[in-house]
């Protein structure tokens, strides 16, 4: 946690988060220095960014683009119309999958086939 201080002002860098017990002695401390200290619940801000309640379930097509072409990040986020951080968490978590699976299967050349065999086996 950083405190930020100028000539005048006292401030946190971001929101600190504090148990029940922390909150109610910070609280405590700000007033016993500062006795006109108000303390008023506020809801939590929205973040910014798309509102997704739920994430779109992945096809068969999306991942044989993303398994046969994991290097161009950009090019998936194109064809595929995913956001980037949504593909680089895929190829994060399944591309080393596949290429474990692939190298214990002995398929030494990636195809359609051996991404939809993968797929089913995994059950994804």
């Amino acid at each position: 946690m950083n405190i930020l201080i100028n000539s005048e002002d006292v401030d946190f860098e971001y929101p600190v988060y504090m148990s029940d017990e922390q909150r109610e002695k910070f609280i405590a401390f700000m007033q016993s220095l500062f006795p006109e200290i108000k303390v008023v619940e506020t809801p939590e801000p929205e973040r910014p960014g798309p509102k997704h309640n739920k994430s779109k379930k992945w096809s068969l097509d999306e991942y044989r683009e993303v398994l046969l072409n994991p290097g161009n990040v950009e090019e998936l986020v194109s064809k595929l119309g995913r956001s980037k951080e949504g593909i680089g968490m895929q190829i994060i978590a399944i591309v080393p999958k596949f290429n474990s699976w692939c190298r214990k299967k002995g398929y030494s050349k990636k195809t359609n086939e051996t991404v939809e065999e993968f797929i089913k086996e995994i059950g994804v």
